[in-house]
């Protein structure tokens, strides 16, 4: 997800991660274009891309979304309303994985 905003960036790319009570968020913002005009499920096709050829592979946020699900997590995308991208991704600590285990 960092490698997607460095690419789409002009000038600056910023990654947050706040602890929360149930999860951890990351976000990740960018002030490149933002996300192309095409439905938000459609970009998280397996190899679907905006690229242009040899650019990108259309994996990225397939293999994300997938690993997210793995672990319980979720993804957010979204156009910033002064341009650029922003991406939030929720992993859920460890603690309340271990507790939910153990029910």
């Amino acid at each position: 997800m960092v490698r997607n905003a460095v690419q789409a960036a002009r000038s600056r790319v910023e990654v947050c991660a706040e602890p929360r009570q149930q999860d951890v968020t990351i976000t990740i913002i960018d002030d490149g274009p933002g996300l192309p005009d095409v439905d938000l499920a459609q970009l998280l096709e397996p190899f679907f891309t905006t690229k242009t050829s040899g650019e990108g592979t259309g994996l990225g946020l397939a293999i994300t979304r997938s690993i997210l699900g793995e672990y319980g997590g979720k993804m957010q995308l979204g156009n910033r309303p002064g341009g650029g991208c922003e991406v939030i991704l929720h992993l859920p600590r460890a603690d309340t994985m271990e507790a939910a285990a153990d029910e």
